[in-house]
């Protein structure tokens, strides 16, 4: 068998079996459109049909036996209905991928970030357009027809161009992309960035610019014969880009209101504690993983989704960990938009915590300062009787004896976080801080974001859900014992050389803004 361009043979021993057939899915029987679409294309010669079995076959000029009929289907999307050839199923994606040794790689949302993040002026705007039936544009040879056989209500039809679902259709597409892009760029300097993304394309201009970038970018690609997709055209600061909203003057990204339609409720579902299936779970964390893109914070928290997901074969009900992941998300995507890249900045601020018990006492204490170096009279210091703290109770009576302090100091770890973050101010925004610890599990934890033991992973979740609101990030590290003994001093309730002056009181007269972790601990006290 001959490779085509771009293409390899690969060695016969490796070779994946034959193409063959398949059914289609129910949904190609469901939805109308699908035949609709076939009739619409067969005018643009694009398709043949529709046919017999024995028609197709002299068609494509083979056997009826060489017919590669593949499981169509059809997915109901936000506008329209996507018919889609599902080559994977019936081998001919992995023969197709066995002889190819080039793959066209595509922009992605961080993509378009990477250019307004190193763009050195934000007075930027965006257009968007759309090619109409991209992968439909590419001719296919006359000996590759029999592959890509549909069909529909007992007639078939042969494809004879570039068809969604074979991955072929990406590959010859992706470089007729490649080359308008390349053009693009030739023709006028108003482009600063131009992306496409298969059959989107997105230009990033100066705002003063955009109605003329606009205007050129339509009139090259219609000269070129390229159809465009006049009612997805836009231009605008803010625009739409895979899915995501993004505001290309702030850098800053959110989901559109449809999308939070769907997550909200299934999120919902899983905080409230209601049973769940695995296919439930699976469709859930795909979306999540879309999310991670624009909210980089989820990433770390949905470990234990994952491993729920792989253990559940029946109907079951979440687990803490599990629930509060859907606190923490809701928490997160309700806070509206976020800007995942920017250069990271380390602050001029340093700190350390640390907590200590004994028969009749337990305690945290810690300190921080805007110098590396600073003398114990200078630091921001604070110490913390627990057991005579109020707002501190209901985290002791959901915390085993056993764990109580590791707890605590972790604890410690997040007031010396929210004292800081405050002294910071909104000036300092996306700043990481500095934090020290001598517990190093607390310290690998918090480096993850992740814990899988109560009440650690709560307060992990606190601690997350308040960077992202504050936009100040944790940069918690451990130190031997003996490079912290300004915290431990605090923790023992000696103040000699800290200033009194200097005190925050975390006690009496002060009680933290939690995000989420009044609501973790009620799922505790529910139980």
């Amino acid at each position: 068998r001959g490779a085509a361009p771009g293409q390899t043979s690969a060695p016969r021993d490796l070779e994946p079996p034959a193409p063959t057939t398949a059914d289609n899915y129910p949904s190609a029987d469901v939805f109308e459109h699908t035949e609709q679409t076939f009739l619409e294309e067969k005018l643009l010669e694009m398709v043949a049909g529709p046919l017999s079995e024995q028609e197709a076959a002299d068609l494509c000029a083979c056997d009826v036996a060489e017919l590669c009929v593949g499981a169509m289907a059809g997915i109901q999307e936000l506008d329209k209905v996507r018919t889609i050839f599902d080559a994977s199923v019936i081998g001919v994606n992995d023969n197709i991928r066995a002889n190819t040794d080039k793959k066209t790689t595509a922009p992605t949302l961080y993509d378009l970030l990477f250019a307004w993040l190193h763009l050195a002026s934000k007075d930027l705007t965006l257009f968007k357009s759309d090619v109409s039936k991209a992968h439909r544009r590419i001719k296919v040879l006359k000996k590759h027809w029999r592959y890509m056989v549909a069909k529909i209500k007992k007639k078939f039809w042969v494809n004879k161009v570039g068809t969604y679902g074979v991955a072929s259709a990406q590959l010859y597409w992706g470089r007729l992309a490649a080359i308008l892009t390349r053009l693009s760029y030739q023709i006028s300097e108003v482009f600063l960035w131009v992306l496409v993304f298969v059959d989107d394309f997105m230009a990033v201009m100066k705002e003063s610019l955009g109605e003329l970038g606009a205007a050129t970018l339509m009139l090259f690609l219609t000269l070129l014969g390229c159809p465009i997709s006049w009612h997805k055209n836009a231009l605008g600061k803010v625009n739409r880009w895979l899915g995501y909203m993004v505001d290309i003057s702030e850098g800053s990204v959110w989901l559109p209101e449809e999308k939070m339609t769907v997550l909200r409720p299934a999120l919902a579902r899983l905080e409230s504690g209601e049973l769940h299936t695995r296919k439930e779970i699976t469709s859930l964390l795909g979306k999540l993983q879309w999310v991670a893109k624009a909210y980089p914070q989820v990433s770390s928290h949905l470990q234990p989704l994952y491993a729920w997901e792989q253990k559940l074969e029946r109907k079951c009900k979440p687990g803490d960990l599990v629930r509060f992941l859907a606190t923490l998300l809701l928490s997160i995507l309700d806070t509206g938009p976020c800007v995942p890249l920017r250069l990271q900045r380390n602050t001029p601020c340093y700190g350390s915590s640390d907590a200590g018990e004994d028969d009749g006492w337990v305690a945290i204490g810690g300190w921080f300062s805007p110098s590396l170096n600073p003398a114990k009279a200078e630091v921001l210091w604070f110490s913390m009787d627990v057991l005579a703290t109020p707002w501190a109770q209901p985290l002791l009576a959901h915390t085993s004896a056993k764990r109580r302090i590791g707890a605590l100091e972790l604890l410690g770890t997040l007031i010396l976080f929210l004292l800081a973050a405050e002294s910071l101010g909104p000036s300092m925004v996306d700043a990481h801080l500095p934090l020290t610890t001598d517990n190093e599990g607390n310290a690998f934890s918090a480096s993850k974001r992740s814990s899988k033991k109560w009440p650690c992973s709560a307060l992990l979740m606190e601690l997350s859900a308040q960077e992202f609101h504050k936009g100040v990030f944790a940069q918690a590290t451990h130190v031997k014992r003996s490079s912290n003994t300004w915290a431990d001093q605090l923790t023992h309730f000696d103040f000699e050389g800290f200033s009194p002056e200097k005190r925050r009181d975390v006690s009496l007269s002060w009680t933290p803004s939690w995000m989420i972790l009044e609501k973790l601990l009620s799922f505790k006290s529910d139980q």
